[in-house]
């Protein structure tokens, strides 16, 4: 039978042996009762003079005879026995006897567990009871005693706060006896000082000043109670209320029940003769710094501006402690409301309910910020939430409005090249701005697309394909509104001309209305003209090679310009003959053919020309005949200009003709 962790058990068992067919043999009964010898010499005493060497549970109990002890502890320290009479436990050895607890309180009860006599709670109150009632408890600033002390002498070292009634059978104050009785000859009510006719004699009464208990002569104590506002009355003299808690100092309470205010509190300084700039009253916070110093941290003060009657005025000044002195924070007088008066590097912010920054006012740089509080100019404005707030609006919403909704000014005259006024995109240069859009400069030029205009109204385009300038006024009856219109104005002559878009037509007008030139569906039409007939619909520009119309001597061009505005050609040309000896006429091929009917000039002049002396000075002029698209070149009375006369020359011209 092995014993382990103070449970036996059994090694083996007779009736399974038999039943399997084992022999019982005395080898197995030894084993068993060795186990039991073992298990009761290390659980039980052995003739009083061996220790246990394993704990030993008691399911039932543990019984001990009166005066039987429990002994605790290797030099027997601790007894808990019954002596017959009473139930002890007794600290007998070195030490202190401590009851301790690990979670709750410990209590001592009466008739069982019913009734707690004493509770001592771990960290916290001990409370001492009576038939179920408590009497005494204990807190962080003292004890708490609930009914009648009674004690043969009570020596108090501070102050006492007697709420009740205090019953002595003799007093003495300072030292000295009180042996007769002080009575009241009346009561006490409102302005009514208490009068003493018999039991006061001087250094017998007691005075309050908030600090002592002292003797007082009866003079001095009616004195003393005079100060003292009694219902409905009034105090003079300085007053201290102290606490050493933190609970209110000072409540003024109204159980009035109707609409008016209340409580109401006046501060009044009622002087004989009132003047400009008197204070009327101050509230300070004060403290401790961490040297013990007293600071004002803060002050409420109040004066006259103005004492005049029916002009009054007055100052409401707040400061605050700033700096190991007290500055103006708010100033609130009669003609403004000021902040920071005392100039110091103090921010002024107003908090949005999304937006910690909604309005900024940056001392220490003079600068305003409105949703930011770090702004870059006197006054910015950032929206870092929401596509489509307005930055900023200003809106004049009266119907007679005559004034400016937004005045950009310098003091520096026309000619300055100031910007008043700067729209930039790509402000914080994440793709390579930022990028000037619109500027207007004090000297009164406007730059769209470009910082530095070089004219009062400078359009740049900032990328290909751009449009640069874009008209439209389509808030009439549709787009053939004829007040659809760009005027120009020359000075201040009152000359005008006016550039009129309706529909699908172009006009240019003078003033007085009169067409000069328009631009419809059939083309360019001038002077009034609106007949398609007389339209000029066909404008080309183009270049040329020249070529000599028989293949008799070769042509090389170095110029041939050539412009062709309705009916009407215009060419300006350059070629040299190459070197050849053929008499006939030099006929040079055109684009255009003329619709000159006989011999005759289209019209022109020879610009430059490397001729002889003798065909240049004779007149040389390109000519044109018979309907022809080319060019002959002729010279005195009708001579014609031959191969071999240009062989190896330059010629520059210009003509213009009509054609078909």
């Amino acid at each position: 039978m092995p014993f382990s962790s103070g449970t036996f058990t059994r090694t083996f068992d007779c009736t399974t042996d038999r039943d399997n067919g084992v022999k019982i043999l005395a080898s197995k009964f030894d084993t068993e009762f060795d186990g039991i010898a073992t298990g009761l010499s290390t659980c039980i005493l052995k003739d009083g003079t061996q220790t246990c060497t394993a704990a030993i549970p008691f399911a039932e109990g543990l019984t001990v005879p009166d005066s039987k002890k429990i002994v605790i502890g290797t030099g027997a320290d601790m007894e808990i026995f019954h002596d017959g009479l009473h139930s002890r436990i007794a600290d007998v050895g070195t030490g202190d006897l401590k009851i301790g607890t690990s979670g709750g309180a410990v209590r001592i009860t009466a008739n069982g567990v019913t009734d707690d006599m004493i509770v001592a709670n771990q960290g916290g109150t001990v409370t001492l009871s009576h038939s179920g009632t408590t009497k005494l408890t204990t807190s962080s600033s003292g004890i708490t005693v609930a009914g009648e002390v009674d004690a043969t002498s009570l020596d108090i070292s501070g102050d006492a706060d007697i709420d009740g009634t205090l019953e002595a059978d003799a007093m003495t104050l300072n030292g000295t006896a009180i042996t007769a009785t002080a009575t009241l000859d009346t009561g006490i009510s409102n302005n009514n000082v208490p009068k003493f006719t018999s039991g006061v004699a001087d250094d017998d009464f007691l005075r309050v000043d908030g600090t002592a208990i002292e003797g007082r002569s009866a003079s001095e104590v009616l004195s003393d109670i005079a100060a003292l506002p009694l219902a409905g009355g009034s105090m003079t003299g300085a007053v201290t209320i102290t606490t050493a808690d933190n609970d209110a100092q000072l409540i003024l309470k109204t159980t009035d029940a109707d609409a008016a205010v209340g409580p109401f509190l006046d501060m009044i300084r009622d002087s004989a003769s009132p003047a400009d700039n008197d204070t009327l009253g101050r509230i300070r916070f004060r403290g401790d710094n961490d040297a013990g110093e007293a600071f004002t941290y803060g002050t409420i003060t109040s004066k006259i501006t103005d004492a005049s009657d029916g002009t009054e005025g007055g100052l409401l000044t707040f400061l605050v402690g700033r700096n190991g002195s007290v500055t103006s924070a708010l100033d609130l007088n009669e003609s403004e409301t000021v902040f920071n008066e005392g100039g110091l590097d103090a921010d002024f912010r107003v908090e949005g309910d999304s937006n910690a920054n909604l309005f900024f006012v940056d001392a220490g740089n003079d600068k305003i910020g409105v949703g930011t509080n770090t702004p870059d100019a006197i006054l910015s404005a950032l929206s870092t939430s929401g596509t489509t707030t307005d930055i900023g609006r200003f809106e004049a919403a009266v119907g007679s409005y005559t004034g400016t909704s937004l005045v950009a000014a310098n003091t520096l005259g026309p000619a300055s090249s100031f910007n008043l006024f700067k729209c930039t995109t790509d402000s914080d240069a994440d793709a390579g701005g930022p990028f000037t859009e619109f500027v207007v400069r004090g000297d009164g030029h406007v730059g769209v697309g470009t910082d530095n205009p070089q004219s009062l109204t400078h359009f740049k385009g900032t990328s290909s394909g751009q449009n640069i300038l874009h008209l439209d006024n389509s808030a009439g009856s549709g787009h053939g509104d004829t007040n659809n219109n760009v005027r120009v104005v020359a000075g201040n002559n009152g000359y005008w001309a006016n550039l009129v878009i309706a529909g699908h037509q172009l006009e240019f007008k003078v003033q007085g209305g009169t067409s000069m030139l328009r631009v419809d569906s059939d083309g360019v039409k001038f002077n009034g003209d609106t007949a398609a007939a007389n339209a000029l619909d066909d404008y080309e520009e183009s270049t040329y090679s020249f070529n000599e119309r028989h293949g008799q001597a070769t042509i090389t061009t170095h110029r041939c310009r050539v412009v062709k505005i309705g009916a009407l050609v215009y060419i300006d040309g350059s070629f040299t003959v190459g070197s050849n000896s053929n008499g006939n006429n030099l006929n040079i091929n055109l684009p255009f053919t003329s619709t000159i009917g006989t011999n005759g000039l289209g019209g022109g002049s020879i610009g430059f020309s490397n001729l002889s002396a003798t065909i240049v000075e004779a007149n040389l002029r390109p000519n044109l005949e018979n309907l022809a698209d080319n060019l002959f070149f002729r010279y005195g009375q009708n001579n014609l200009v031959t191969c071999s006369d240009a062989s190896g020359k330059r010629i520059d011209f210009n003509v213009w003709y009509p054609v078909l």
